[in-house]
């Protein structure tokens, strides 16, 4: 009788074990690889779900966007961009932003909740004054835990096999 028990101490602690969950970071990189000139613009949209992403599972999330001038102009240094995360909402992005270096910020409410709900984000770059080159842009997005569902499936094995053997007796 007591072996019965120990068996099923040991069942109930390995279903317990085999129900891990995953957290992580997931990084989505764009080649956007373009040259920007006066007034001219380029969007690209990242999509997490590529990735493993699972829907609603973003808690943080940044965007870091190469640029760096392309000295071929008499504005040298002088550049402006215009940088839109998502939607134009001003809680992320730059309205003002001079190329000459890696753009990075975290991505706002708004952001969030696209990211979250559709699993994508996109992101424009403006030229508002000058020229310059954008190089890549990397989405780092830190998710929730989230139940893995192999472990799933193990957990609600093992508890059908305690209730079979249960109802064995």
């Amino acid at each position: 009788m007591n072996i019965q028990w120990i068996k099923k101490i040991a069942a109930s602690i390995v279903l317990l074990v085999s129900s891990n969950c995953f957290a992580g970071v997931i990084v989505d990189v764009v080649e956007v690889n373009t040259k920007l000139n006066f007034l001219q613009s380029a969007s690209w949209t990242h999509k997490v779900l590529d990735n493993g992403f699972a829907l609603g599972s973003a808690q943080s999330a940044n965007v870091t966007i190469q640029l760096w001038d392309d000295s071929t102009s008499w504005l040298d240094g002088s550049e402006s961009a215009t940088i839109v995360i998502g939607v134009l909402d001003f809680e992320d992005g730059a309205l003002f932003y001079n190329p000459v270096s890696n753009w990075v910020g975290n991505l706002g409410i708004t952001s969030m909740a696209l990211l979250n709900s559709l699993g994508e984000l996109s992101v424009t770059v403006a030229s508002s004054w000058g020229d310059f080159r954008i190089g890549s842009s990397t989405l780092t997005v830190n998710t929730a835990n989230v139940p893995e569902p192999s472990g799933l499936l193990l957990l609600s094995l093992g508890l059908l096999g305690l209730v079979a053997a249960r109802k064995q007796k």
